[in-house]
């Protein structure tokens, strides 16, 4: 699969092309789109306030052992 790109007349004449995505042609991302700016937190904040939640909840109960809900959430993430 290749890379989309936009061709432009430079200022010299010449036909060059840059990356699509490095343009204002570009797709916007749908979770961009659909959130509309709403989105009042990032998923990393998200994931340090549910580990401080899992630290501060008291249990020790076999999920707790585990980790609890941030670790597993951390798990099923891409990298960033």
């Amino acid at each position: 699969m290749g890379v989309e790109r936009v061709h432009y007349m430079a200022d010299d004449g010449v036909v060059r092309s840059i990356r699509r995505a490095w343009t204002s042609v570009a797709c916007e991302e749908p979770f961009v789109r659909v959130g509309a700016g709403r989105s009042a937190f990032r998923v990393t904040d998200l994931l340090v306030l549910a580990a401080l939640l899992d630290s501060l909840d008291g249990d020790d109960g076999p999920e707790r052992k585990t980790g609890g809900a941030a670790r597993t959430v951390k798990k099923i993430l891409p990298p960033m």
